[in-house]
């Protein structure tokens, strides 16, 4: 075979090689990218549910409706952000579980409502004196500090209201009332 064949032979195939990992490196591009929206979106969903978090345990705190108000939009961010992603979603499955989890958002909507009602009545219970035993589950000094200024005879901080609150799990004296 003379050197020009050979060159010729070995050039092709050098760019056989080109065309083939080009075309496959732009095939996992766009898979990426698109994973990668999908990602993008589901991410800043959890982000909003967080701060739906968030914002709802400061309006319990604090009884500023500015959080309660924060906490349904927040809410209506996350379910925002994955119905963007939805359509991204391949795979029947996956589709079914995340039409499952946007639904299970829609659901939430009314019962955070209606506990952010609740809780508005509860303060305002509270700010009248009403009320023998609290409790409240953080690790945030703050928020402990906050809750400590309410009015009640008994303040409990990361124990169960049912077994701190009669003394058993706190060392409190015992109080059946």
């Amino acid at each position: 075979m003379k050197l020009q064949t050979k060159l010729m032979l070995g050039f092709s195939v050098v760019l056989f090689m080109v065309l083939t990992l080009g075309g496959t490196s732009y095939y996992l591009t766009e898979t990426m990218s698109h994973f990668s929206g999908q990602a993008g979106y589901i991410e800043n969903g959890k982000t909003a549910l967080l701060n739906t978090q968030t914002a709802y345990l400061r309006f319990i705190v604090y009884g500023d409706d500015s959080f309660a108000q924060r906490s349904l939009e927040q809410l209506a961010e996350a379910k925002k952000q994955l119905d963007l992603c939805l359509p991204m979603i391949v795979n029947p499955e996956n589709k079914q579980k995340m039409t499952a989890c946007i639904n299970g958002l829609e659901a939430t909507l009314p019962l955070l409502q209606q506990s952010i009602s609740d809780q508005k009545e509860s303060i305002r219970l509270l700010q009248n004196g009403i009320g023998h035993t609290m409790s409240i589950h953080t690790e945030d000094r703050e928020m402990v500090r906050r809750f400590a200024a309410k009015p009640a005879s008994r303040i409990l901080v990361n124990t169960g209201g049912s077994m701190g609150g009669t003394g058993i799990s706190t060392g409190l004296a015992t109080s059946f009332t």
